[in-house]
């Protein structure tokens, strides 16, 4: 509905009459929207229930997105300024011409083998999911370019998106056996929760518990999920061709961890291009893992696990992830590769691109004289990302290759060995799969798993953990407290106190909430010998990977919902938990005179 001034041919009066009438027309449609997402869940809910309401719920699907398109039209008629309304209104526009067109061919063509009314009783029900996606994306971009907490909006969207997940999942058509009921509340809790914090710790086995629906439903979530509902909204507005507000630009660039706000519509371009291309191009070199399968379900299968991969979730629709596949390239070579690449972060895997270009650009124009002098250097974010991943990569590969070689890896060959070390390395950081069964590690290698999955990913990536450039600033911290030196310097730049002591105030935090996590298992559970596996459990749900030694659904329900909460705390982060349920402080105008105290 456009709020802008009517022109001069337009009455003050008549143009406030009909704002009135849209202002009616447009909560008709809300209403509308809400009669028809209720009415396809009860419609899709259950499969007998599904063949009695076939008629009556599909005939109201169509009323619905009729009411929309004639809703739609009577506001563009109504509008003060057409031009204005069609700029906003550009998505619901085609929603609705796309349902239209839908319906069109349907009636022209025919429907296949569910008939002419069932196929556009399915256009219409895609039309309304669509519509109120739209229109939910829309609300928490209203939301986070209000002045709110961006803290607060990041919490609450993922609180959002876990129960609609658990919602989805609870429903008979997202389990596979037909006639049991919907998934009790517990496990579509746990699986929601695990599913949009991309941690990928499960209680039942995905790829028989759940069916297609279910595994889709799983799929979004972890999709959603590993790039963040802001990151998702924002992509909305660049679809849309709506401008992000400076209080939304400045919440995004938050969240994404960039300073370049200026560039920010640019990044978040590159971010969709790259993931897009990222996970098309997985899922074409996962094709081959399953030639025994239909065509369209080798297309889902490598899509899903492409998908997993790249946004550091670990769900996996086989019982033991890849361990029978532990040999194929794929496995060791295009599964780390994703991971890595999401676990990165896009603001690092910008800065890596823009340099890598300005060098290739360089390198071609070495002979001309316009050549600008000068060296395009990284920011330090993305250097210390890139050098802390590559040492944490080498060490969790030589380690877990001198840890396991001779016991859990015996049978298998040096190059085996290689490979099984490097996935585990890779995966341990923070994606979720397994190439060799966990339980059956040394003890030692349980607590070298636990130190690499607490480190994590890095910042504004899909990953968890403290993140690596926290553990960095930690070290580069200690390392100038040895030296004698007040401030952290680092390639010829100083880093601020306030950076070194959020970092070092994560670590705490981060180290308080697995201990506390194990402590309450440890209590809960009442078996002290499984003491490692109970914190490598709680280290696996809070920093987001999603590998366990033990079976998980063998925990009481009590610790259940222990890992649940520890894995949203590790997604959201600890620091942003508690700013946003806090809210902003007082930093106060004003100090005390010093005092120094004991330390030791």
């Amino acid at each position: 509905m456009s709020t802008e001034i009517p022109p001069p041919n337009i009455p003050l009066a008549v143009a406030r009459q009909r704002i009135r009438r849209s202002s009616r027309v447009l909560a008709a449609e809300r209403v509308m929207q809400v009669v028809g997402v209720v009415s396809i869940v009860l419609h899709r809910s259950s499969r007998q229930w599904e063949s009695m309401t076939d008629l009556p719920l599909g005939i109201a699907t169509l009323v619905i997105m009729s009411v929309f398109a004639v809703g739609l039209g009577l506001r563009y008629y109504w509008a003060v300024s057409h031009k204005s309304f069609v700029a906003e209104n550009r998505v619901s526009l085609g929603v609705v011409g796309l349902w239209l067109l839908g319906v069109l061919i349907t009636l022209v063509f025919g429907g296949g083998s569910e008939g002419r009314f069932g196929t556009i009783n399915n256009i219409s029900e895609a039309a309304i999911f669509l519509r109120t996606g739209v229109g939910f994306v829309i609300l928490v971009r209203w939301i986070s370019s209000g002045g709110r907490n961006p803290a607060f909006i990041l919490v609450a969207s993922f609180l959002v998106l876990v129960a609609v997940g658990t919602i989805l999942l609870m429903l008979p058509r997202a389990r596979a056996e037909v006639g049991q009921g919907g998934a009790p509340f517990h496990v579509a809790l746990f699986t929601a929760t695990s599913a949009s914090c991309v941690t990928g710790l499960i209680l039942v086995d995905t790829g028989t518990y759940w069916s297609a629906t279910g595994q889709t439903i799983i799929l979004c979530l972890f999709q959603i999920g590993g790039l963040g509902i802001m990151t998702c909204g924002s992509l909305f507005a660049l679809v849309s061709a709506r401008r992000m507000q400076v209080r939304e630009t400045a919440f995004l660039a938050d969240m994404l961890e960039t300073e370049n706000t200026g560039a920010l519509r640019k990044l978040m371009t590159s971010i969709v291009l790259f993931t897009a291309t990222a996970e098309l191009i997985g899922a074409a070199s996962l094709w081959g893992l399953w030639p025994e399968l239909p065509w369209y379900e080798r297309a889902f299968h490598s899509l899903f696990h492409s998908v997993s991969a790249f946004c550091n979730a670990g769900f996996a629709l086989m019982p033991d992830s890849f361990s029978s596949m532990q040999t194929r390239w794929q496995i060791w070579a295009a599964v780390p590769a994703l991971i890595i690449v999401g676990g990165l972060g896009f603001a690092a895997m910008a800065d890596l691109g823009r340099v890598f270009r300005w060098r290739i650009t360089n390198r071609t124009r070495a002979g001309s004289v316009n050549v600008p002098h000068g060296r395009m250097r990284l920011g330090n974010t993305s250097w210390l990302v890139g050098v802390t991943t590559l040492g944490l990569l080498a060490w969790g590969t030589c380690g877990f290759y001198l840890l396991e070689s001779g016991a859990l890896m015996q049978d298998l060959t040096v190059g085996e060995q290689a490979s099984a070390s490097w996935f585990q390395s890779v995966t341990f950081r923070t994606a979720g799969f397994n190439t060799v069964d966990l339980a059956d590690l040394q003890p030692g290698t349980k607590f070298f798993g636990i130190m690499m999955m607490f480190v994590g990913a890095s910042p504004g990536s899909t990953g968890g953990g403290i993140k690596t450039v926290s553990f960095a600033l930690s070290i580069l911290a200690v390392i100038a407290l040895l030296r004698g030196r007040e401030q952290i310097e680092l390639r010829g730049r100083t880093i601020p106190q306030s950076i070194v002591k959020r970092s070092l105030m994560i670590v705490a935090m981060g180290i308080f909430c697995v201990l506390t996590t194990t402590l309450l298992i440890v209590v809960i559970e009442n078996q002290p010998e499984y003491f490692l596996d109970h914190l490598f459990e709680a280290t696996s749900a809070f920093a987001t990977v999603g590998v366990s030694t033990i079976d998980t659904s063998s925990l009481r329900i009590p610790s259940q919902f222990v890992i649940i909460l520890t894995m949203f705390v590790g997604r959201v982060g600890p620091l942003t938990l508690i700013v946003g349920l806090a809210g902003s402080g007082d930093n106060g105008r004003y100090s005390y005179p010093e005092e120094r105290v004991l330390l030791g």
